[in-house]
C-alpha cells in the first residue's frame, strides 16, 4: 500500500503541459501513488488522453483516477478514488472488479466506517488543516480525528488537506498510514526535493 500520494491540480500549476514533468519528479523523489484529479475536464476524450500521459509519467508509482471508473479502466489505472458525489464503493467494485484499488474521501468517523464496510481499500481523511481549496466546506477537521478513525477501522488511512512538510510529522504521529499532498509538491520549485522531504518524514514512522 502506498504512503505518499501526489494529487494533481493542473490549474494550480498553471500549464497542463508541465504536469507530467512534475509527476515524474515527484515519483523520483519518493511519491508512491499519483491521483489524477481534474474534475472540471468534462470532455471524456481529453481526460482519457491526460490520464494516459500521467500514467506514463507516474512510472512505477500506483496510478489512480479520481471519480471516473470508465477513465480508470480505459487508461489502465490501478484504481479509482471516490468522493461524496461519486458512486458508492460497492457499485464501483462491480465495475472495476476485485483487482483494482478503490479509495474514498471521508470527512467523519461515520463516513470512514461506511467506506470500510462497503469494501474500500483505503480512505483519505480531511481536510486536516486549512486549505483554500476546501475553505467553503467549513473548518478543517484537525488531526485528532485520524486517531479516532484508526481505532475504528482496519484499512489504511491517509491525511489530506493543507499538509506541508513541516506538519506532516504531526499527522503521522496520529497513526496515519501516510499523507496525500497537492500544492505542497505541485508548487515547489524542486518537486523531487520536496517529495524527498515528505518521504523522509513518513519513513521515519514506518521503520
Amino acid at each position: 500500500m502506498f504512503s505518499l500520494c501526489f494529487v494533481t491540480d493542473r490549474k494550480a500549476l498553471g500549464k497542463v503541459s508541465l504536469l507530467p514533468g512534475v509527476v515524474k519528479s515527484a515519483v523520483a523523489g519518493g511519491v508512491d501513488a499519483v491521483i489524477l484529479r481534474e474534475k472540471d475536464i468534462e470532455n471524456t476524450a481529453l481526460l482519457l488522453l491526460l490520464a494516459k500521459k500521467i500514467k506514463k509519467a507516474a512510472g512505477k508509482a500506483v496510478f489512480i483516477v479520481n471519480g471516473r471508473c470508465d477513465i480508470a479502466l480505459a487508461a489502465g489505472a490501478d484504481g479509482v478514488h471516490l468522493t461524496a458525489s461519486s458512486i458508492a464503493v460497492k457499485d464501483a467494485r462491480k465495475i472495476l472488479g476485485k483487482a483494482k484499488l478503490i479509495g474514498k474521501s471521508c470527512h467523519s468517523l461515520k463516513d470512514a466506517k461506511k467506506a470500510c464496510n462497503e469494501g474500500a481499500d483505503y480512505i483519505f481523511v480531511g481536510p486536516v488543516f486549512f486549505t483554500a481549496s476546501k475553505a467553503k466546506y467549513g473548518k478543517p477537521l484537525g488531526y485528532g480525528i485520524i486517531s479516532k478513525i484508526k481505532k475504528s477501522i482496519k484499512i489504511p488511512v491517509l491525511g489530506i488537506g493543507g499538509i506541508k512538510k513541516d506538519n506532516a510529522e504531526t499527522v503521522m504521529k496520529t497513526g496515519a498510514d501516510g499523507v496525500a499532498v497537492i500544492t505542497g509538491i505541485l508548487k515547489a520549485k524542486k518537486p523531487k526535493k520536496e517529495a524527498e522531504l515528505y518521504r523522509g518524514v513518513i519513513d521515519g514512522f514506518r521503520k
